[in-house]
């Protein structure tokens, strides 16, 4: 879905194992804390109730459309900064503000992600977990 960010994470040796899981266990809700409006969390909201109607394929979709805004950051790292900014100070950035809801939806609507590419995700999980057994 992201070619050159795929590129620059493999050449680093970063897997999204390093960083995906804090982002999905949680939902993002472990951003809440830097939204500076926590009386109205408007983007976890709508997260939470995009999972609610689609199902993991709206949180791994997130997921894209976080790294799809901060592509420039991320693509500047190195190896050090890189893995700080992926596992700790991304969801601290101003993408869950209320004020980046607008921007945010714009950038999820228009990235198409195919169910084919979601099955496959789920298949190589399994693989994996199989081959701990």
């Amino acid at each position: 879905m992201l070619p050159e960010i795929n590129n620059f994470l493999i050449n680093n040796n970063v897997t999204g194992g390093y960083f995906l899981s804090p982002w999905f266990i949680t939902l993002y809700t472990n951003s809440y804390k830097n939204i500076k409006d926590q009386n109205n969390p408007k983007v976890l909201i709508w997260i939470l109730d995009l999972f609610i109607i689609n199902g993991w394929k709206s949180i791994i979709k997130i997921g894209l459309c976080l790294i799809k805004h901060f592509e420039t950051k991320i693509l500047s790292c190195d190896l050090e900064e890189l893995l700080r900014f992926l596992i700790n100070d991304i969801l601290k950035y101003d993408f869950f503000q209320n004020e980046n809801y607008d921007n945010l939806r714009n950038i999820y609507e228009k990235l198409k992600i195919e169910n084919a590419l979601i099955d496959n995700i789920e298949s190589e999980y399994d693989l994996k977990e199989k081959d701990k057994e």
